[in-house]
């Protein structure tokens, strides 16, 4: 039995010219050997190519279709071979565009002209490849029969309006084939959308506040906690079981939200010939993702603080209330802390920052990197550590549960004052050590205070802009 440690790999950046600007690549050696050419300049045969900085998310590209995602994440590893042999001439952009989301490193060789020779292989990186398994089963369905029936069960018994879809599944044994029971409401053929529709139903049913018309992936965030709500699609087989189950249209039930910046409040610009206003625009108006860049007049004069907010249909219900928009810019960027809307943030100073997201430690993380960029504090609303405590909160594996809570710890530990308590209850609380929950869960809880909550961040002496220098 070998002893010996391994030895300590180097990572270096190298050029190579070919590569598009969403990926990087790297010479890979053992401390010591580093690969150079005679006159001492780094000379290597072979790089790994990743996605461009530091990706611990799985968000793959919407141009990948599900069945293409599934086939990469079935494999931690892959010879390009193989990989040419299934995909053909759509290998190279499938694998690049996977990679540059964080999924993949691609491993190649280089000739001397620092040109890709040949790609060799692909590997999931390893926080793709701890979530492969679960993800895989979102894309295909596959759960084990008895698992899913007994699951499904539960989440429905004891409701009266889905007692006769409870009595019709219970009949069916627990290892028969994932197929719809005959006579459901949901008149679904295939198990997914009957499935969705159940538990949609089920959370609907038993809602805190059936007199406010909740959106879309709230129900989905809150019907399917287990799940990335924000990721789960309403296809049109779901939609149609909902509408079957519930008796009604979605259009008439929920909010659909209807991506580019999302603007509303008092903010005024012009691009180009075009101008904009972004308080008389109902339900919002949108900038081009590099719009900030092109905005030529700007007028916020009126505006008493900027309100920024993570998913898209909270986003829609800030965007409904007066109280807000009469006085908060709020806005809302497709990748959150994109750079179109970290340069909008900055023009805006030094008007006071308040920020809502998912109440988790990524979540925290994000909003640190996107407060660094801008250079001005974010003042958080609706994260306090107690609704994080009261749930409901997503499905995680193990393995994320315990990376959250490791970097929630450093939070704890290092991060703003602001972020420290609810930090410090996912690193340290004894039964959810590490859990994530989602904003869209808090809608009930926190819309009705937001008015509230955004005053209090104006009289904070934390949002107070930065002093002026002398020049």
């Amino acid at each position: 039995m070998n002893d010996e440690p391994e030895p300590l790999l180097i990572r270096e950046r190298i050029s190579v010219s070919e590569l598009p600007p969403s990926l990087e690549a790297y010479s890979v050696y053992p401390a010591g050997k580093r690969p150079v050419d005679r006159k001492g300049r780094l000379r290597p045969r072979a790089v790994e190519i990743n996605g461009l900085g530091t990706f611990e998310r799985f968000e793959p590209p919407v141009t990948i279709a599900k069945d293409e995602l599934a086939w990469f994440l079935k494999e931690p590893e892959r010879r390009w071979k193989g990989i040419e042999t299934r995909w053909g001439a759509r290998a190279k952009p499938l694998v690049y565009a996977l990679a540059a989301c964080g999924g993949l490193t691609v491993y190649a060789e280089l000739d001397e002209r620092y040109l890709i020779k040949a790609h060799k292989k692909i590997r999931l990186t390893p926080y793709w490849a701890e979530v492969a398994p679960g993800k895989l089963v979102e894309l295909t369905g596959k759960l084990r029969p008895e698992q899913a029936r007994a699951e499904l069960l539960r989440s429905i018994a004891g409701i009266p309006e889905l007692a006769c879809e409870h009595a019709r599944l219970a009949i069916q044994p627990l290892d028969a084939p994932l197929v719809p029971p005959p006579g459901s409401k949901a008149k679904a053929n295939a198990w997914s959308p009957y499935e969705f529709a159940l538990r949609v139903a089920a959370w609907w049913y038993q809602r805190p506040d059936s007199s406010r018309t909740p959106t879309l992936d709230e129900v989905a965030a809150c019907a399917l906690p287990e799940r990335k709500a924000s990721k789960e699609e309403w296809t049109q087989p779901r939609r149609q079981a909902v509408e079957n189950i519930l008796g009604g249209r979605l259009s008439i039930l929920m909010k659909t939200p209807d991506y580019e910046i999302r603007v509303r409040g008092p903010l005024r610009w012009r691009i180009g010939s075009v101008a904009a206003d972004a308080g008389v625009a109902r339900p919002w108006t949108g900038l081009p993702s590099n719009g900030a860049r092109l905005i030529g007049d700007i007028e916020f004069e009126s505006a008493k603080g900027v309100f920024v907010v993570e998913n898209q249909s909270t986003f829609q219900e800030a965007c409904g209330i007066d109280e807000i928009v009469d006085d908060w810019i709020v806005l809302w960027g497709k990748g959150y802390a994109t750079h179109g809307l970290v340069d909008l943030i900055k023009i805006l100073a030094p008007l006071p920052i308040a920020i809502w997201g998912d109440l988790d430690a990524d979540g925290i993380g994000i909003i640190l990197d996107m407060q660094e960029r801008v250079g001005r504090p974010f003042h958080p609303v609706g994260m306090d550590a107690d609704y994080w405590s009261q749930g409901p909160h997503r499905g995680m594996t193990a393995g994320q549960r315990d990376r959250s809570a490791a970097m929630a710890t450093q939070l704890a530990l290092n991060g703003p004052d602001l972020y420290r308590d609810l930090a410090t209850r996912i690193a340290q609380d004894p039964n959810l050590q590490g859990a994530s929950r989602e904003q869209q869960t808090l809608h009930d809880t926190v819309l009705p205070l937001l008015p509230g909550l955004l005053s209090a961040v104006l009289v904070s002496p934390r949002s107070a802009p930065p002093a002026a220098t002398k020049p």
